[in-house]
């Protein structure tokens, strides 16, 4: 039911002030009218403020309809005045107009009519004003705070305008500070900035130029430049508008990456070791040194595209070969590989060789690395110890033994592993300065006290594998005596790799923060582009209403075009957010899954078994249930696609318990109860690499139009909603989604009933609904015409051509079914489309829009609304498409 309209009636004259309440309740029903005979009752309405608009005659006994529009208008100035008098003059109603009439009528018999007119525009423009002021104000709050450095500058480079981001990037407090400076004066090279104004001239645009600039603290930044140049309708540059990004961290990467090429470069080419690189067929890509010469050749270039049995005996090369397509062949690596060889001079020697697959973008194997050492000597040596090492060698932990000068003597396998490279190649070193573990002053001085006093000592230590990747482990030392050492003590070291918890526990930590990230992106990215959809749309509203000639047409004009710019801002953000705003409510998954049901079933396709194993008794959460589908929809769409030769999907709901040992497992988890949402495929399953990222934003391995948004956008949701998500996966095992949502003892809460949103459905456009089953065209036209459509009603696409041609007022939408006899609804709307020009068209069918855009009888995008629909949201859709801007 509509509010009840609320009037302040300024006029002493009583006959008039019942002909005009008597003309408000025959348009508005229920009117309630304050009526206004002297300056005291004026005080107390404009006090209580309880009003819509103001109605004043001009003249008064106590005052004028001139001081009682600026009174009104001083207090409450988006609240509408119409001035309804018959002593006013022409120049008492510019007057008026100008301190902010909403409309001015001369008080006659004819008027009164006109009056409930005047009073619905004029509360509709004020609504729009006071719309339109707020969304710009919305505006400028997010372009001040937007985290890019956005500014404007003159033709002669002045900066005109700049936002707080730029300023603070600059080293200044506050944007103003900037304005009037001379943008290329912030170059720290003068040929620099000649190049870019010589860019920005030619091309029009800047996309992505980099470049350094100087802040106010004389410190240098690097930035990334995006700009274009806007240009009078003559040719002239207007002013330059652009965007900066401090990218300075990134260079520095970048350089610290080329160092650390080098670095690696320089280590290659001075250790002993030998280190190679092959592909698929053993051909080598790249040899360190060490390697050249043992190959008998006089440098790498002379080793390039050759093979073992270009240098080596035939058995040696064979042997070797068989170890590297033992790689290549499985994509695993081969470590600690002891062997034995021949030199170029016939010497016999025993090499410890690890073979590491080389793979591609895609997880490709394209190669192999490898790097061996020569022990020959430390073979004879470490036959003497053959039976300690077997026994250790077991370990799952590493073990190393010390001398008494702290040089490693021992390694096992496991700490080959945990190295980064084999055993034998920490045999000599000192362990202080081996670079394995990173030791402080004072962790130093522990572990000293604790070997000269011959004690035990454990602690948690971190360090760097030899690929640079960190480690974490839990070290126990303990000292010991060897028979031929009794005088002077050895040292057993005991590491437990910690690694893979504590990264565990970082990825997931990393994962809420990609997590926040992601909402925050998305979150501005929606507000802001919500804003500047409010400010177009109104302004065109605004626009509409104005003259021609209206002095306020070309500032709403500019605000419009201002919008559009600001627009291809949101782009990029708008890509990596993909979000809605939550509405969450108490619902109950079972309902969910059973409305989803027939939808899912046509979603997967027929060789897929859909079975639904639903808990009777299952509790309730509370979660916005358009985002729940949402997730569902994903989950299911992902499954479907893992199984392109069909299978078994199983959706399943349960109530369950988390105990406080789960919860110590699972980072994040709360103790207590939960509703248990599970998705299951007998698909091709994932491997531990791709389970690793799959919830992360763009990562996809299908390839093609999938952005890789899917599985991040149920990530977000289910975090959003309080809950956690795991998944089960092994190549050629299927996969298994588990979701627990927080289960919450209040009772469900429906959505509004269609009773309670019917009065928003209604319009009085006119509809030309086209179909040839009869009771669906009845039904859609009884709709239409009961919510106060003019309805034109036609059983095939010649009937609707003869409509068309001989209806003379409007046809605001068209209603098709898509496939009908002679004619397809798409040929249809073209043929009507040429003849009326804004018609604006829904698509009714059966089959689903993607079957019909298969079909070629639909293109992409289109308003489409599948049969069966209900009356509401035939109603819904039609003014979707009828409000749309």
């Amino acid at each position: 039911m509509a509010a009840e309209l609320r009037v302040v009636l300024v006029d002493d004259n009583p006959d008039d002030r019942f002909l005009l309440i008597r003309e408000l309740r025959r348009e508005f029903g229920a009117v309630q009218v304050e009526q206004v005979i002297g300056p005291e009752e004026f005080s107390a309405a404009l006090d209580g403020g309880d009003f819509d608009l103001v109605i004043t005659d001009y003249k008064l006994n106590w005052s004028n309809g001139l001081a009682v529009l600026q009174q009104v208008k001083a207090r409450y100035p988006y609240k509408p005045v119409i001035m309804f008098t018959a002593t006013g003059t022409e120049e008492i109603a510019v007057q008026a107009m100008k301190a902010g009439l909403d409309d001015y009528i001369l008080k006659s018999p004819k008027h009164f009519a006109r009056v409930p007119a005047a009073v619905r525009l004029a509360l509709e423009r004020a609504a729009q004003r006071r719309l339109l002021v707020e969304a710009e104000n919305r505006y400028r709050d997010l372009v001040h705070r937007v985290p890019v450095g956005l500014y404007r500058l003159s033709p002669d480079g002045s900066f005109v305008d700049a936002n707080p981001a730029l300023a603070s990037m600059l080293g200044y407090p506050k944007a103003e500070a900037l304005l009037g400076r001379k943008f290329w004066d912030f170059f720290t090279e003068p040929a620099v900035a000649a190049q870019w104004l010589h860019l920005i001239e030619e091309t029009g645009r800047l996309q992505g130029f980099e470049y350094q600039m100087a802040r106010a603290d004389g410190q240098t930044i690097w930035v990334s430049d995006h700009c274009i140049v806007v240009r009078d309708p003559e040719g002239p540059i207007r002013q330059f508008e652009g965007s900066l990004e401090d990218v300075t961290a990134r260079r520095r990467a970048e350089q610290e990456l080329a160092e650390e090429r080098n670095l690696l470069r320089t280590i290659l080419d001075n250790i002993l070791d030998h280190v190679f690189v092959k592909d698929r067929e053993g051909h080598f890509v790249a040899a360190n040194p060490s390697h050249v010469h043992f190959l008998g050749a006089r440098s790498s270039e002379e080793v390039v595209g050759k093979t073992d049995f270009d240098f080596l005996p035939r058995e040696v090369a064979a042997r070797r070969q068989a170890d590297e397509q033992q790689v290549i062949a499985s994509g695993r690596p081969l470590v600690n590989r002891l062997a034995p060889a021949t030199d170029r001079h016939g010497n016999e020697l025993w090499f410890l060789t690890s073979y590491t697959p080389l793979q591609d973008a895609e997880g490709n194997t394209i190669g192999l690395v490898g790097i061996s050492r020569d022990l020959t000597e430390l073979r004879r040596i470490e036959a003497e110890r053959n039976r300690l090492v077997m026994a250790v060698e077991q370990a799952v932990d590493s073990v190393v033994v010390l001398d008494a000068e702290l040089r490693i003597r021992y390694a096992n396998r496991a700490f080959g592993r945990l190295s980064g490279k084999p055993p034998a190649q920490w045999i000599g070193c000192d362990a202080r300065t081996a670079g394995l573990f990173e030791l402080d002053p004072v962790r130093m001085a522990e572990i000293r006290n604790a070997l000269r006093e011959r004690q035990w000592w454990s602690g948690r230590l971190s360090g760097r594998r030899s690929d640079g990747s960190e480690i974490i482990c839990e070290v126990a030392l303990s000292v010991f005596a060897p028979e031929e050492e009794s005088t002077r003590p050895n040292y057993i070291v005991v590491i437990h790799d910690l690694t893979q918890v504590v990264q565990l526990e970082r990825q997931l930590e990393q994962a809420r923060r990609l997590e926040a990230v992601g909402r925050l992106a998305g979150g501005v990215a929606h507000d802001f582009n919500n804003v500047l959809t409010a400010i177009s749309g109104y302004a065109d509203l605004v626009l509409m209403d104005l003259a021609a000639n209206d002095p306020v047409r070309q500032d709403v004009e500019e605000i419009k075009k201002a919008a559009g710019r600001a627009a291809s801002l949101t782009r990029q953000l708008l890509a990596f957010g993909r979000r809605l705003t939550m509405q969450p409510r108490v619902l109950n998954l079972n309902e969910l899954v059973e409305n989803l049901s027939k939808m899912l079933r046509r979603l997967i396709g027929e060789d897929i078994e859909l079975v639904e194993v639903l808990e009777p008794e299952l509790g309730n959460i509370q979660a916005d249930p358009a985002q729940v589908e949402q997730v569902i929809v994903n989950l299911v769409v992902n499954a479907r696609d893992a199984m392109p030769q069909g299978g078994r999907l199983v959706i399943e709901t349960s109530n369950v318990s988390l105990d406080e040992e789960y919860a110590k497992r699972h980072v994040d988890v709360q103790p207590g109860r939960y509703v248990l949402l599970t998705v299951s495929d007998t698909g091709i399953g994932m491997d531990e690499e791709t389970k690793a990222h799959i919830f992360e934003p763009f990562f996809s391995t299908k390839g093609g139009e999938h952005t890789g948004l899917g599985l991040a956008q149920v990530y977000g949701i289910v975090k959003q909603s309080g809950g956690h998500i795991w998944v089960y996966s092994e190549p050629g095992h299927g996969t298994t989604f588990k979701i627990y949502f927080p289960r919450v003892d209040a009772p469900v809460e429906r959505p509004l009933s269609e009773a309670e949103t019917r009065v928003n459905l209604g319009g009085t456009e006119t509809v030309l609904v086209v179909e040839d089953d009869d009771l669906v065209r009845d039904l859609a036209c009884s709709v239409l015409r009961r919510f106060g459509y003019t309805v034109l009603e036609a059983k095939s696409p010649g009937d609707a051509l003869l409509i068309s041609e001989r209806h003379q007022g409007p046809i605001h939408l068209l209603i098709t079914d898509v496939i009908m006899p002679g004619m397809n609804g798409r040929e249809l709307a073209e043929r009507l489309s040429s003849l009326r020009p804004g018609l604006r068209v829904i698509y009714a069918s059966g089959h689903p829009d993607n079957v019909i855009a298969a079909r070629g009888l639909l293109e992409p995008g289109i308003d489409f609304l599948p049969k069966p629909f209900p009356p509401e949201s035939l109603l819904r859709k039609v003014r979707e498409v009828l409000e749309r801007e």
